[in-house]
Protein backbone atom coordinates (compact mmCIF):
# COMPACT_ATOMS: atom_id res chain seq x y z
CA UNK A 1 0.00 0.00 0.00
CA UNK A 2 1.29 3.45 -0.96
CA UNK A 3 0.48 6.54 1.11
CA UNK A 4 0.83 10.17 0.13
CA UNK A 5 -0.41 13.74 0.68
CA UNK A 6 -1.45 15.65 -2.44
CA UNK A 7 -2.49 19.11 -3.60
CA UNK A 8 -5.20 19.78 -6.19
CA UNK A 9 -4.64 23.07 -8.02
CA UNK A 10 -7.26 24.77 -10.18
CA UNK A 11 -5.47 25.97 -13.31
CA UNK A 12 -6.31 28.83 -15.65
CA UNK A 13 -8.18 30.64 -12.86
CA UNK A 14 -8.58 34.39 -12.82
CA UNK A 15 -6.46 36.43 -10.35
CA UNK A 16 -7.68 36.01 -6.75
CA UNK A 17 -9.86 33.08 -7.85
CA UNK A 18 -7.28 30.33 -7.53
CA UNK A 19 -8.50 27.28 -5.64
CA UNK A 20 -6.65 24.43 -3.93
CA UNK A 21 -7.38 21.22 -2.06
CA UNK A 22 -5.06 19.32 0.30
CA UNK A 23 -5.83 15.67 0.95
CA UNK A 24 -4.39 12.30 1.95
CA UNK A 25 -4.58 9.10 -0.07
CA UNK A 26 -3.63 5.40 0.14
CA UNK A 27 -3.57 3.23 -2.98
CA UNK A 28 -2.27 -0.13 -4.16
CA UNK A 29 -1.16 1.16 -7.55
CA UNK A 30 1.90 3.32 -8.19
CA UNK A 31 1.35 6.81 -6.80
CA UNK A 32 2.11 8.42 -10.16
CA UNK A 33 -0.61 6.29 -11.80
CA UNK A 34 -3.32 7.01 -9.22
CA UNK A 35 -6.12 8.99 -10.92
CA UNK A 36 -8.01 9.70 -7.69
CA UNK A 37 -8.78 13.39 -7.16
CA UNK A 38 -10.91 13.91 -4.06
CA UNK A 39 -14.07 12.92 -2.18
CA UNK A 40 -14.96 16.60 -1.63
CA UNK A 41 -18.38 17.44 -3.04
CA UNK A 42 -17.34 21.06 -3.53
CA UNK A 43 -14.25 20.14 -5.56
CA UNK A 44 -16.04 17.50 -7.62
CA UNK A 45 -18.82 19.97 -8.48
CA UNK A 46 -16.23 22.43 -9.78
CA UNK A 47 -14.48 19.70 -11.78
CA UNK A 48 -17.82 18.80 -13.32
CA UNK A 49 -18.43 22.44 -14.28
CA UNK A 50 -15.09 23.35 -15.86
CA UNK A 51 -13.58 19.95 -16.70
CA UNK A 52 -10.89 17.78 -15.12
CA UNK A 53 -8.29 19.10 -17.56
CA UNK A 54 -8.38 22.43 -15.68
CA UNK A 55 -7.10 20.83 -12.48
CA UNK A 56 -3.59 19.72 -11.65
CA UNK A 57 -2.73 17.08 -9.06
CA UNK A 58 0.61 17.54 -7.27
CA UNK A 59 2.14 14.88 -5.00
CA UNK A 60 3.48 16.79 -2.00
CA UNK A 61 5.06 13.93 -0.05
CA UNK A 62 5.16 10.12 0.09
CA UNK A 63 4.99 8.10 3.34
CA UNK A 64 5.56 4.58 4.63
CA UNK A 65 2.42 4.57 6.81
CA UNK A 66 -1.06 6.06 6.67
CA UNK A 67 -0.52 7.57 10.13
CA UNK A 68 2.52 9.57 8.95
CA UNK A 69 0.54 10.79 5.94
CA UNK A 70 -2.30 11.93 8.19
CA UNK A 71 0.16 13.74 10.47
CA UNK A 72 1.51 15.73 7.51
CA UNK A 73 -2.01 16.52 6.26
CA UNK A 74 -2.99 17.76 9.73
CA UNK A 75 0.10 19.98 9.79
CA UNK A 76 -0.71 21.53 6.40
CA UNK A 77 -4.39 22.01 7.22
CA UNK A 78 -3.42 23.84 10.39
CA UNK A 79 -0.77 25.94 8.64
CA UNK A 80 -3.15 27.16 5.91
CA UNK A 81 -6.34 26.94 8.02
CA UNK A 82 -8.04 25.37 5.00
CA UNK A 83 -11.47 25.22 6.66
CA UNK A 84 -11.70 29.03 6.79
CA UNK A 85 -9.41 29.92 3.90
CA UNK A 86 -11.41 31.03 0.80
CA UNK A 87 -8.60 29.78 -1.45
CA UNK A 88 -9.28 26.14 -0.51
CA UNK A 89 -12.04 23.70 -1.42
CA UNK A 90 -11.56 22.00 1.98
CA UNK A 91 -14.43 22.70 4.37
CA UNK A 92 -12.85 21.20 7.49
CA UNK A 93 -9.39 20.93 9.00
CA UNK A 94 -8.16 17.42 9.60
CA UNK A 95 -7.64 17.25 13.36
CA UNK A 96 -7.15 13.57 14.07
CA UNK A 97 -6.02 10.34 12.38
CA UNK A 98 -8.79 8.77 10.32
CA UNK A 99 -11.27 9.78 7.66
CA UNK A 100 -13.42 12.71 8.70
CA UNK A 101 -11.32 13.59 11.76
CA UNK A 102 -12.42 13.12 15.33
CA UNK A 103 -15.75 12.63 17.02
CA UNK A 104 -17.54 15.08 19.30
CA UNK A 105 -15.38 18.01 20.39
CA UNK A 106 -12.47 16.58 18.39
CA UNK A 107 -14.48 16.78 15.19
CA UNK A 108 -13.52 19.39 12.61
CA UNK A 109 -17.26 20.13 12.30
CA UNK A 110 -17.90 20.59 16.04
CA UNK A 111 -19.93 23.73 16.76
CA UNK A 112 -21.04 24.24 13.16
CA UNK A 113 -24.73 24.57 12.39
CA UNK A 114 -25.96 23.59 8.94
CA UNK A 115 -28.83 25.53 7.41
CA UNK A 116 -32.04 23.81 6.39
CA UNK A 117 -31.22 24.60 2.75
CA UNK A 118 -27.80 22.94 3.06
CA UNK A 119 -29.34 19.81 4.59
CA UNK A 120 -31.94 19.59 1.81
CA UNK A 121 -29.26 20.02 -0.85
CA UNK A 122 -27.12 17.31 0.77
CA UNK A 123 -30.12 14.97 0.98
CA UNK A 124 -30.84 15.43 -2.73
CA UNK A 125 -27.19 14.71 -3.62
CA UNK A 126 -27.23 11.47 -1.64
CA UNK A 127 -30.34 10.18 -3.45
CA UNK A 128 -29.14 7.40 -5.72
CA UNK A 129 -25.59 7.66 -4.39
CA UNK A 130 -24.08 4.21 -3.99
CA UNK A 131 -22.62 5.27 -0.64
CA UNK A 132 -26.02 6.31 0.70
CA UNK A 133 -27.89 4.27 3.28
CA UNK A 134 -29.95 1.48 1.74
CA UNK A 135 -27.62 0.90 -1.20
CA UNK A 136 -27.38 -2.76 -2.22
CA UNK A 137 -24.82 -4.45 -4.46
CA UNK A 138 -26.06 -6.16 -7.57
CA UNK A 139 -25.72 -9.93 -7.82
CA UNK A 140 -22.93 -9.46 -10.39
CA UNK A 141 -21.03 -7.20 -7.98
CA UNK A 142 -21.46 -9.72 -5.14
CA UNK A 143 -20.02 -12.51 -7.27
CA UNK A 144 -17.01 -10.36 -8.22
CA UNK A 145 -16.33 -9.56 -4.56
CA UNK A 146 -16.71 -13.23 -3.61
CA UNK A 147 -14.30 -14.34 -6.37
CA UNK A 148 -11.76 -11.69 -5.33
CA UNK A 149 -11.80 -12.83 -1.71
CA UNK A 150 -11.44 -16.46 -2.77
CA UNK A 151 -8.11 -15.57 -4.42
CA UNK A 152 -6.59 -14.42 -1.13
CA UNK A 153 -3.86 -16.82 -0.04
CA UNK A 154 -1.99 -16.59 3.27
CA UNK A 155 1.16 -18.39 4.29
CA UNK A 156 1.07 -21.17 6.89
CA UNK A 157 3.56 -19.18 8.94
CA UNK A 158 1.10 -16.28 9.21
CA UNK A 159 -1.74 -18.60 10.21
CA UNK A 160 0.43 -20.34 12.84
CA UNK A 161 1.18 -16.98 14.48
CA UNK A 162 -2.51 -16.45 15.06
CA UNK A 163 -3.15 -19.80 16.72
CA UNK A 164 -3.35 -19.87 20.48
CA UNK A 165 -3.92 -16.12 20.87
CA UNK A 166 -6.05 -15.35 23.91
CA UNK A 167 -8.84 -12.80 23.42
CA UNK A 168 -8.28 -9.64 25.50
CA UNK A 169 -11.65 -10.05 27.29
CA UNK A 170 -11.58 -13.81 27.90
CA UNK A 171 -12.57 -14.65 31.46
CA UNK A 172 -13.23 -10.99 32.33
CA UNK A 173 -16.61 -9.84 33.59
CA UNK A 174 -18.13 -6.48 34.33
CA UNK A 175 -16.04 -4.69 31.69
CA UNK A 176 -19.03 -2.91 30.19
CA UNK A 177 -21.60 -1.52 32.65
CA UNK A 178 -24.69 0.28 31.46
CA UNK A 179 -26.55 2.82 33.58
CA UNK A 180 -30.20 2.31 34.46
CA UNK A 181 -31.00 5.36 32.35
CA UNK A 182 -29.30 3.79 29.33
CA UNK A 183 -31.11 0.46 29.88
CA UNK A 184 -34.49 2.22 30.08
CA UNK A 185 -33.73 4.20 26.91
CA UNK A 186 -32.76 1.02 25.02
CA UNK A 187 -35.83 -0.82 26.31
CA UNK A 188 -38.09 1.97 25.08
CA UNK A 189 -36.36 2.01 21.70
CA UNK A 190 -37.05 -1.68 21.02
CA UNK A 191 -40.45 -1.88 22.65
CA UNK A 192 -42.90 -3.52 20.27
CA UNK A 193 -40.21 -4.53 17.78
CA UNK A 194 -41.66 -7.68 16.22
CA UNK A 195 -38.23 -8.88 15.12
CA UNK A 196 -36.83 -8.90 18.67
CA UNK A 197 -39.87 -9.43 20.87
CA UNK A 198 -39.67 -12.88 22.47
CA UNK A 199 -37.10 -14.03 19.94
CA UNK A 200 -35.03 -17.03 21.00
CA UNK A 201 -32.11 -18.52 19.11
CA UNK A 202 -32.19 -22.23 18.32
CA UNK A 203 -29.27 -24.45 19.34
CA UNK A 204 -28.27 -24.87 15.70
CA UNK A 205 -28.21 -21.09 15.19
CA UNK A 206 -26.19 -20.60 18.37
CA UNK A 207 -23.67 -23.18 17.13
CA UNK A 208 -23.51 -21.47 13.73
CA UNK A 209 -22.74 -18.12 15.38
CA UNK A 210 -20.15 -19.76 17.63
CA UNK A 211 -18.41 -21.40 14.66
CA UNK A 212 -18.37 -18.11 12.78
CA UNK A 213 -16.55 -16.27 15.57
CA UNK A 214 -14.12 -19.09 16.41
CA UNK A 215 -10.56 -17.87 15.89
CA UNK A 216 -11.63 -14.30 15.09
CA UNK A 217 -8.76 -11.79 15.38
CA UNK A 218 -9.15 -8.18 16.49
CA UNK A 219 -7.48 -5.57 14.28
CA UNK A 220 -7.70 -1.79 14.21
CA UNK A 221 -6.90 1.24 12.04
CA UNK A 222 -6.14 3.51 15.00
CA UNK A 223 -9.76 4.62 15.31
CA UNK A 224 -12.03 1.64 14.89
CA UNK A 225 -11.77 -2.07 15.81
CA UNK A 226 -12.52 -4.85 13.32
CA UNK A 227 -13.11 -8.59 13.76
CA UNK A 228 -11.07 -10.37 11.11
CA UNK A 229 -10.91 -14.05 10.17
CA UNK A 230 -7.39 -15.52 10.55
CA UNK A 231 -7.03 -16.21 6.84
CA UNK A 232 -7.66 -12.52 6.04
CA UNK A 233 -5.23 -10.95 8.51
CA UNK A 234 -2.24 -10.58 6.16
CA UNK A 235 -4.42 -8.96 3.51
CA UNK A 236 -5.82 -6.48 6.06
CA UNK A 237 -2.27 -5.55 7.10
CA UNK A 238 -1.61 -4.32 3.57
CA UNK A 239 -4.65 -2.06 3.98
CA UNK A 240 -3.13 -0.37 7.03
CA UNK A 241 -4.77 -2.38 9.83
CA UNK A 242 -2.71 -3.60 12.78
CA UNK A 243 -3.25 -6.45 15.23
CA UNK A 244 -4.90 -5.65 18.53
CA UNK A 245 -7.98 -4.13 20.12
CA UNK A 246 -7.94 -0.46 21.08
CA UNK A 247 -10.10 1.13 23.74
CA UNK A 248 -11.45 4.53 22.85
CA UNK A 249 -10.74 7.31 25.32
CA UNK A 250 -13.61 9.24 26.85
CA UNK A 251 -14.77 12.07 24.66
CA UNK A 252 -13.71 10.34 21.43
Amino acid sequence: MNHYVYLIEKRNALPNQQKYYIGVRSCECKIGEDSYMSSSDFLREDIKKVGKENFNKIILKRFQTREDAYAHEIQLHKEFDVANNPLFFNRANQLEFGFGGGIGKNSAWFGRNHTTEWKKEKSIKMTGNKNAAGYKHTEEARQKIKAKRAEQVFSQESLDKLKGRTPWNKGKTGIFKHTEEWKAKLSEKYKGNKYRLGKKLTDSHKQKVSNFFTGIIWMNDGIRNYRIKPENVEHKKTMGLTLGFIKKQKGM
